[in-house]
């Protein structure tokens, strides 16, 4: 029997609560197999105000939904999940239309300053050209036969530098991001997460330390939208788009992180322990 339909099945079955909210139909399901092996199941599925269904149903799966038949919700088809027994589905439900807002928000945000997040969590391949700019390169990011400094900009959080860097045969751009403030380990994580690398000398910033990403240069031979217009394109948008592009994805990973579920691979997130509602243990009570 597959995970998807575990979720579906036992000797005794009992609907808990029904509810509706952000779009999506939530039914919460009690599966009693014996005296001490009870089961609680989260089944949703989209409203016909639910525009956004794939893009909800690709996040849910991410956060350990699985998707198929059901016999609970109309239509026959839906996401599901275990749940513990004290799972606050009205809460979660009043959230959901939030994260998924924020989480679209942040998406798009990082997306104009060269973040592919969307990608990098489900797995999706990146234009060749992106794809060709964003391959790890050998150094440092800092050294080179030439080396000069094109841009710089700051927000209230971060001052941002790009650099044209030359190696060899190899040439791109540096951004160089320095704090303003010493982050917080929710936002350290979530800057590693993105990739960014810590270098404790950087010569943009007074050899101060930096967190930076490298961007090759690709001969694509395209004069007006090639690497070199993608690449300061990205940097002019971090002053106004970055650090929001942040917070958004920081609170949306904290409100789903006091449900047990985890939307940011590796990500702190910022919670009080009396917030938080843990993950149920596998099949008991």
């Amino acid at each position: 029997m597959s995970r998807h339909q575990s979720l579906h099945h036992a000797q005794s079955i009992h609907e808990v609560v029904r509810q509706r909210s952000s779009g999506l139909e939530y039914v919460v399901v009690k599966l009693e197999r014996g005296n001490t092996e009870i089961q609680h199941t989260l089944h949703t599925r989209p409203t016909s105000d639910a525009p956004e269904w794939l893009t909800h149903a690709d996040l849910l799966q991410h956060l350990g939904f699985s998707h198929g038949r059901c016999s609970f919700v109309p239509g026959g088809q839906c996401i599901a999940k275990q749940i513990p027994g004290d799972f606050d589905v009205a809460r979660f439900g009043e959230a959901v239309g939030t994260v998924f807002s924020d989480i679209d928000a942040g998406i798009r945000l990082l997306f104009e300053c060269g973040f592919y997040v969307e990608d990098q969590l489900f797995g999706r391949m990146l234009p060749p050209v992106i794809h060709a700019m964003l391959l790890p390169r050998h150094g440092d990011g800092h050294t080179g036969s030439k080396r000069q400094l094109m841009k710089a900009s700051e927000d209230a959080s971060f001052e941002y530098r790009l650099s044209w860097i030359e190696g060899g045969h190899d040439g791109g751009w540096t951004f160089h991001y320095r704090p303003k403030h010493l982050p917080h380990e929710e936002m350290s994580s979530l800057l590693a997460f993105l990739g960014l690398r810590h270098r404790p000398e950087c010569v943009e910033f007074g050899f101060q330390p930096c967190l930076w990403r490298f961007c090759n240069f690709v001969d694509t031979g395209d004069l007006f939208d090639g690497p070199a217009d993608i690449a300061h394109r990205w940097f002019d948008a971090h002053a106004q788009k970055f650090s929001s592009g942040l917070h958004k994805l920081l609170t949306a990973h904290a409100t789903l992180a006091t449900f047990g579920l985890e939307f940011l691979p590796n990500v702190r997130a910022n919670l009080s322990p009396e917030s938080v509602q843990q993950r149920p243990e596998p099949r008991k009570c």
